[in-house]
């Protein structure tokens, strides 16, 4: 009820006031390194010319095939909005639950193709909430309805810069862990419509519209041959198309398996935290944090079609 009130005094005053204002990156999956099977490994560990150093990667060098990733994942946030408009301010709390009985539809997913060391991302998220609540007025007992349609899409070009072992120990629990290191850049692109219906009465409109510059840094962990971590962050806007700032940080466990030769599937769990400072005309400040659930496909191909696994 109080978030619905809230759009409600927002859209007024925003569509009062002026007219309509107006993305990790979420590849979705930290299978992009992996450690070969343990039996390969023992081998080539008993060899007296094994190169300890080359045989765990699976990823191409940078005359490799070109590789694939889509992936689709679900989010279960609270979020958290402040804003301050004409010198008064208020908070607005969303639960899930709040949340889960209000969503209409939604949808997250990622998709990127590699060649080599240079990556390209694209992840988007669509989202729409509906709720209508009944208001006393001073002569009308009020039907608000509130309609949120939500786009947020995280694009950019990534670039790996190397690559490392951590140790080399087969007698440990994770005998030979990984880790890659790829900074990005990109932006972050949010289309929020917002329409709020008074009957009796009328209907407001506001629009939440911006494209922003980020930056961030990505890191892909190889704990064993299955079992993986992704951690990254970014940050941007830079008073960029009133984007005053936003930052973004994601934390995943992922569990690989190879299904066929030329596939790859990654089931991951984690959590992410996003931020966000708007202003024009109103100044809003969400925050949107909360676990996060999903399955990516990855696969390679050369000329000819999907032919072999990523190595």
């Amino acid at each position: 009820m109080r978030w619905v009130l809230a759009l409600a005094a927002l859209g007024f005053a925003v569509g009062a006031a002026a007219p309509p204002a107006g993305r990790a990156d979420e590849r979705g999956a930290a299978a992009e390194v992996a450690v070969p099977a343990t039996e390969e490994r023992s081998a080539a560990a008993t060899s007296p010319a094994a190169d300890a150093t080359a045989a765990p990667w699976w990823r191409p060098s940078a005359e490799g095939p070109w590789r694939f990733t889509v992936a689709g994942w679900g989010w279960l946030p609270e979020i958290a909005l402040d804003s301050k408009l004409d010198h008064q301010d208020f908070t607005l709390p969303i639960d899930l639950g709040t949340i889960i009985d209000d969503l209409q539809y939604g949808a997250m997913l990622d998709f990127e193709v590699r060649k080599g060391k240079f990556g390209a991302y694209v992840a988007p998220i669509f989202v729409g909430l509906k709720d209508t609540e009944h208001v006393q007025g001073l002569k009308f007992d009020h039907k608000v309805t509130v309609d949120d349609v939500a786009y947020l899409t995280d694009f950019g070009l990534s670039y790996e810069v190397g690559r490392w072992h951590l140790w080399d120990r087969s007698n440990w629990i994770l005998p030979n862990p990984a880790v890659a290191v790829e900074p990005f850049v990109g932006a972050r692109w949010l289309i929020d419509d917002i329409k709020v219906k008074l009957e009796p009465g009328r209907t407001f409109k506001t629009d939440i519209d911006f494209i922003a510059p980020v930056l961030g840094l990505r890191t892909f962990w190889d704990l064993t041959d299955r079992l993986n971590l992704r951690i990254e962050g970014d940050y941007g806007g830079f008073n960029v198309d009133h984007l005053k700032q936003t930052y973004n940080a994601l934390g995943a466990v992922g569990w690989r398996f190879k299904p066929r030769q030329d596939l790859h599937i990654n089931v991951f769990a984690g959590y992410r935290y996003l931020y966000i400072d708007y202003e024009k005309v109103a100044e809003l400040k969400v925050t949107i944090r909360g676990p996060l659930v999903g399955l990516a496909f990855e696969f390679a191909a050369n000329g000819s079609g999907f032919v072999s696994p990523v190595r």
